[in-house]
């Protein structure tokens, strides 16, 4: 936590009585601090606690910290097939992946898996989004 004292002086904008509430939490993220998630996102994180003390803060944005970087991390793996820098990949290139680095996936979790990238069996998903339903999946 780099940014301690930002975060410290974003907190004390918005306190009042040593807590803030989940919608200056939420502000707090998306404009002062532009991250880039959407607020259910955050919501889940926060289970709309209503006032959030300054250490549940910090904690808070550890916890969103950490998810950010895990997404980024698998968005950048998926940014290799991705040629034409679209945000899409192939479906199948997604099969390949799985079955070349030695997932411990039978063949029918790795087809369930290409399911939930690609629900409308278009052929192509969009990565970042299932980045993010990985990521959730995993908790």
């Amino acid at each position: 936590m780099e940014n301690i004292s930002k975060y410290k002086i974003l907190f004390n904008k918005y306190q009042k009585n040593n807590s803030i509430t989940s919608n200056n939490f939420i502000n707090i993220m998306k404009k002062e601090l532009n991250y880039d998630i959407n607020e259910n996102e955050i919501i889940n994180i926060i289970k709309n606690k209503n006032n959030i003390s300054y250490l549940e803060y910090l904690d808070y944005i550890e916890l969103l910290d950490i998810q950010i970087s895990e997404e980024n991390e698998l968005i950048k793996a998926f940014e290799v097939f991705d040629k034409n820098k679209t945000g899409k990949i192939k479906s199948e290139e997604l099969k390949f992946m799985m079955n070349k680095l030695g997932t411990k996936l039978s063949k029918e979790e790795i087809d369930n898996f290409i399911k939930e990238a690609d629900p409308k069996n278009e052929g192509t998903f969009e990565y970042k989004n299932f980045s993010k339903l990985i990521i959730k999946m995993g908790k």
